[in-house]
């Protein structure tokens, strides 16, 4: 994909499931920007089904999904772009993942070992 100057694709979108998660959110997202990923937040103001339509119209490779569990536990629920299943990871390993995915540029991450998450 050809990408004008300046507009880079994002590699990781965080969605909170609500307002009061997006701090937990923008911690993810400066622990991804500090290890040179392209990352953000979700904007405000949407439902994450929205978030969720928007990211895959972006062709964002992969999305994480944060709520009041995943807080508590330090984890993430990932989906990647491309299918339906969601998997939840601890945030360390779901760094982990990504990092290995771009240094080895792989567009999908390896998803082998995973816990799914039933929807």
């Amino acid at each position: 994909m050809r990408c004008r100057r300046g507009s880079h694709p994002i590699q990781v979108l965080v969605v909170p499931v609500s307002d009061a998660f997006r701090g937990y959110a923008e911690r993810i997202v400066q622990r991804f920007r500090a290890s040179f990923v392209r990352a953000e937040v979700a904007p405000a103001g949407e439902t994450v089904a929205r978030n969720l339509r928007d990211a895959i119209r972006r062709r964002v490779p992969n999305v994480l999904v944060v709520g009041a569990r995943e807080q508590t536990a330090g984890t993430v629920v990932l989906r990647c772009l491309g299918s339906s299943q969601q998997w939840d990871v601890p945030l360390d390993e779901c760094v982990r993942r990504v990092l290995d995915a771009i240094a080895q540029r792989r567009r999908a991450l390896d998803v082998a070992g995973l816990t799914s998450v039933t929807t």
